[in-house]
């Protein structure tokens, strides 16, 4: 509504009985691209652009974390850094996948190459289609990832998890539909 550019849809967060049903019809890099973006709530860039370079495991004897700072993210250009922490689910998906070069891609293309954004949606759609569910694309994981978090543990918390402001953290967020029935039966 700031402006006379057609506005778009909502993002919805995407069911995890949905990623289920799609990871089958997945290649077992991309599925683990997927787990992992689940796992974490990294944005599907942050994802498809991962090196070992960005990865600090010291913390993982300690406190069974991952710590990632990717090189380039959404708010790069504003000189904001973006911590993501891994943990044991995620790091179980990547341990095996982390390449012996420092600048080498974990979840390579069979060409040894990045995936960029679009062929990681294309290929997620299109296992979806063979699924015989509802095409997804993974900004909702983000979005299930922000939701997830919220309901469990609180906004503030979502905010952390997603390296984002409590009111960017808002866009993110599913109201928790249950939550506001208990309220309305309770007080209305």
């Amino acid at each position: 509504g700031r402006t006379t550019a057609a506005e778009s849809e909502d993002v919805t967060p995407v069911p995890w009985e949905t990623v289920q049903a799609t990871l089958p019809q997945l290649g077992a890099t991309i599925a683990d691209m997927v787990l992992t973006q689940w796992h974490t709530g990294m944005r599907p860039g942050e994802v498809c652009r991962m090196t070992p370079t960005g990865l600090d495991v010291s913390h993982e004897a300690t406190d069974g974390v991952w710590l990632c700072r990717p090189s380039r993210h959404k708010n790069t250009w504003r000189n904001k850094t973006r911590l993501v922490v891994l943990g044991p689910q995620a790091i179980a998906v990547l341990k095996p996948r982390m390449p012996i070069s420092l600048e080498a891609p974990p979840f390579p293309t069979p060409d040894g190459s990045r995936y960029s954004t679009t062929t990681y949606r294309q290929a997620i759609q299109r296992a979806a289609t063979r699924a015989s569910i509802d095409p997804w694309h993974p900004h909702q994981i983000r979005h299930s990832k922000a939701t997830l978090v919220e309901q469990q543990f609180g906004r503030e918390a979502a905010a952390n998890a997603l390296g984002d402001t409590i009111e960017t953290t808002e866009i993110y967020t599913d109201r928790n539909l249950r939550q506001m029935i208990e309220v309305a039966r309770l007080t209305g």
